[in-house]
């Protein structure tokens, strides 16, 4: 597992750079400038940034400089949870995912028709899941890279292993 450390503010005088490349030349983690669902230590002296507020609603483990340069000296950032990243959701409107669990064939094909019948190019996605909408409509959830897609049931055209 990686561990991806961020950074927010000023650390001891150093600028952020020198942390990251500390960091990563140092220990086993990866320095990264956002925080995200995938980020397991922010770095933070002080706690009014937009990044420390982001991490601690989205759940980031927040640690103090000190703590930073003790796993720095160490040569290891101690493995942890990350955020559990929610459900996709717009508005008021929400999809309730079943469990699915990859395979070999969670990579597929996929033929789709729009709201007019137009029926868009062949992608490759991996798939999420499958869920019921709160319109009363069936779901796949799918990435296509690293973008959450979802697809209507019924407007699925084929889906198959790729």
């Amino acid at each position: 597992m990686t561990v991806i450390v961020s950074i927010t503010g000023t650390i001891e005088g150093r600028t952020r750079s020198e942390v990251a490349s500390l960091i990563e030349t140092k220990t086993n983690a990866t320095f990264s400038k956002s925080v995200t669902y995938s980020t397991n230590y922010l770095v933070a002296a002080r706690f009014d940034s937009g990044k420390a507020k982001k991490a601690a609603e989205i759940g980031v483990s927040v640690i103090s400089p000190s703590e930073m340069f003790e796993f720095i000296d160490s040569g290891w950032f101690p493995e942890n949870e990350t955020p559990e990243k929610p459900a996709p959701s717009i508005g008021d409107f929400s999809i309730e995912w079943q469990e699915y669990t990859a395979d070999e064939q969670s990579v597929v094909l996929l033929d789709y028709a729009d709201a007019d019948g137009v029926v868009t190019e062949q992608r490759i996605f991996r798939l999420y899941g499958f869920g019921s909408g709160s319109n009363g409509k069936r779901y796949i959830g799918a990435y296509q890279g690293r973008t959450f897609k979802t697809f209507r049931e019924d407007r699925v055209i084929d889906i198959r292993p790729a």
